[in-house]
């Protein structure tokens, strides 16, 4: 289920937050995701790929938690390693607030992901939200908790 930003036990800064950050896609050429707003460069990339949906996902701070780099970048290569196991294709990334490129995190556009599996894949690494589009390329962000 999706939850509205009514409905979420996340401080409405946090939210505010996640949707002022602006997601780098290291693609060729790269490009920026913003949350509702329709991208070409995503559509592009996801009719390359012969794909419907795209989420956007870190491992990084679990449940909004600060942690050690060494930790974030342990569970980063988890979440690599849980992609590749499961064949999907992906591309490196980082979001950043857009006032200040220190509180970024690495971050990965998995490529061919409906709504529900990328949930599931965002809940499974602990994540309070991620960004999601389906076949319109305008990334949406979903709340999950």
């Amino acid at each position: 289920m999706k939850r509205s930003e009514h409905q979420t036990e996340l401080d409405h800064a946090l939210v505010a937050a996640y949707r002022a950050t602006r997601y780098r896609v290291f693609a060729s050429p790269p490009f920026e995701l913003r949350v509702d707003r329709p991208s070409a460069a995503l559509n592009t990339l996801m009719q390359t790929a012969g794909v419907r949906g795209a989420a956007f996902i870190t491992a990084w701070n679990p449940l909004g938690e600060t942690h050690a780099p060494e930790f974030n970048r342990q569970r980063q290569d988890a979440l690599r390693q849980a992609l590749r196991d499961g064949g999907l294709h992906f591309v490196d990334g980082f979001g950043a607030h857009a006032d200040d490129e220190r509180l970024g995190e690495e971050g990965l556009l998995v490529l061919g992901l409906d709504r529900r599996a990328a949930g599931a894949l965002g809940a499974r690494f602990e994540q309070n939200a991620i960004l999601w589009s389906g076949s319109n390329a305008i990334p949406r962000l979903i709340l999950l908790r």
